[in-house]
């Protein structure tokens, strides 16, 4: 299977929305502005980008640990 630019562009920009929105946690929870510890899934970004990439508007997704990026 070969990704045209657009796609391997989607897939970066979603691998990177990921990380950084897992950083953004981590930065308010050592601020404490978030109550508890977030669980992320830094370094593991593509498992939930990848497995979903192909995915239609109308499968469905339901989340689970770590799987933050299933969102983007």
């Amino acid at each position: 299977m070969s990704l045209d630019r657009t796609a391997l562009m989607q897939l970066y920009t979603k691998l990177y929305l990921t990380r950084a929105f897992d950083e953004a946690l981590v930065s308010l929870y050592s601020e404490k502005e978030l109550p508890e510890k977030p669980m992320t899934s830094i370094g593991q970004e593509a498992v939930s980008v990848g497995a979903t990439f192909c995915l239609r508007k109308d499968d469905f997704v339901l989340p689970a640990l770590r799987t933050r990026g299933a969102f983007f």
